[in-house]
């Protein structure tokens, strides 16, 4: 999952959190531990990239969260821990990309719906 942002956060927000958790949790096949959140801050002059994993009470937290508030019950920061990235000129993996509606993040936070058909590429 990539985010943007206009301000570098100090924390995962819980929003990213509970999302990423219930696409690992629709997706088992995939790895957790491989799995990052990847936020990028655009703020005046610079951009700030931080990655994100999910500890295990993290993605159990996430996966059954329904409480989308600014403070729910039980969300922690021992929900997720920073990790480290390696910026390359090669990548491994892919991109998802919304074919059926169009939008921009920084201006409008959509959440994802089930019905969205995305392409790879």
């Amino acid at each position: 999952m990539i985010r943007d942002n206009v301000i570098s956060p100090e924390k995962l927000s819980l929003q990213d959190l509970t999302s990423h958790a219930k696409v690992l949790e629709n997706n088992k096949q995939w790895d957790g531990e491989k799995c990052i959140i990847l936020t990028c801050s655009f703020t005046p002059g610079s951009c700030s990239l931080t990655a994100y994993k999910l500890t295990p009470s993290g993605y159990e937290w996430g996966r059954i969260n329904k409480d989308t508030g600014s403070n729910p019950h039980g969300y922690l920061p021992t929900h997720y821990e920073k990790v480290q990235m390696l910026l390359s000129d090669r990548f491994l993996g892919f991109y998802m990309v919304n074919f059926t509606v169009s939008f921009s993040f920084p201006i409008i936070f959509l959440p994802m719906i089930e019905s969205w058909k995305f392409n790879y590429i």
